[in-house]
């Protein structure tokens, strides 16, 4: 089935791309349809492939995954609205714009790419916040 690009890039959430003490994360979101997520085929970050081992995907109600586990037999629903979050493990990304291409298939989309730019902001350490009462 062919989706658009442009349609495509609307699951990336932009401005999530981050550097954690875990690697590099990001989030997608089901903004198009009901479905199922059978195979995450890559993930390259500025040209470079993460091994499948590395890249493990969080749903946001407890379920984690690794990219190797998932397959016909033990697909992942992804409905309209589901945000789930990607990691992968390697060194952080300099501060700047980077381009992230993701492979995958689902049903009943079939087999699907998109690639976005993203970048990762400079982290202040000292935000100054107004206090609040706790209540």
């Amino acid at each position: 089935m062919f989706v658009p690009d442009a349609l495509l890039e609307q699951l990336y959430t932009f401005g999530s791309l981050e550097n954690t003490d875990r690697g590099v994360e990001f989030a997608l979101k089901n903004r198009l349809k009901d479905a199922t997520l059978t195979e995450l085929l890559d993930v390259q970050i500025d040209g470079a492939s993460v091994p499948r081992e590395e890249m493990h995907l969080f749903m946001g109600d407890g379920e984690t995954y690794s990219a190797g586990d998932i397959s016909d037999d033990n697909a992942i629903d992804f409905p309209l609205r589901r945000t789930l979050h990607v990691r992968v493990h390697r060194p952080p990304l300099e501060t700047g714009k980077h381009d992230i291409e993701i492979p995958f298939r689902a049903q009943p989309f079939g087999t699907l790419s998109f690639s976005v730019e993203d970048s990762v902001s400079e982290q202040d350490e000292a935000v100054k916040r107004i206090p609040r009462d706790a209540d």
